[in-house]
């Protein structure tokens, strides 16, 4: 299996974009719950409410406090199911500005299928320079076990992680889909003071 071709979804933290925290009875939600949400195991009987909290633009992909829940607009869902891409769904959120406003034309993103935990054991040891300070220990790619892969366009590596094929990313592409960063998985890096020994990343939660 050829892991380049996979790429990791990722903010680009662009401070001009809506970024959204979870209001009204959402805001009890617990990390579980969240994730339940998230991975497409619970479907809300009303909206999930959110407020704006910074931000002003309102983008294809609007991020929250909670990582892996995203909201994505009209437009994405339109196209993700006009190319026929997999792996993914949606449920219902009520947006509103800072002033209270009602933003439409959103809906929470849901990730179902997922590969299981990060292999370390094919991640070279290599070293990395920041901007700033010394070079340190990075694991050099976020690999997976390729049998726990249903062929799915949208999948989770590790609970929260989102990657997506090369068929997303063209789409995304050619549709100039906004505030999503897209990177080969084959290049991320973990750092290792972070994730330990290789042995155990299987125990590791990146959530």
């Amino acid at each position: 299996m050829d892991f380049s071709t996979f790429y990791l979804m990722e903010n680009p933290q662009d401070k001009k974009a809506m970024f959204l925290t979870i209001e009204g009875e959402g805001a009890h939600l617990t990390r579980k719950e969240t994730l339940s949400l998230f991975f497409g195991e619970w479907k809300p009987s009303s909206p999930i409410e959110f407020k704006v909290k910074n931000g002003s633009l309102a983008t294809d992909f609007l991020w929250t406090g909670f990582p892996w829940v995203k909201c994505i607009s009209n437009r994405v869902v339109e196209m993700l199911s006009q190319s026929k891409i997999t792996g993914w769904g949606t449920f219902q959120v009520s947006i509103r500005d800072k002033q209270g406003t009602p933003v439409s034309g959103y809906s929470g993103l849901s990730v179902i299928p997922s590969v299981g935990p990060i292999d370390l054991t094919r991640s070279p040891i290599v070293s990395s320079q920041i901007s700033y300070g010394k070079p340190h220990k990075v694991y050099k790619g976020l690999f997976f076990n390729e049998n726990n892969w249903d062929a799915t366009d949208f999948f989770r590596i590790q609970n929260a992680l989102v990657a997506v094929t090369a068929k997303v990313k063209d789409a995304f592409q050619a549709a100039s889909i906004s505030n999503i960063l897209l990177t080969p998985i084959t290049d991320i890096e973990l750092d290792c003071e972070l994730f330990g020994p290789k042995e155990k990343i299987s125990t590791h939660d990146v959530c």
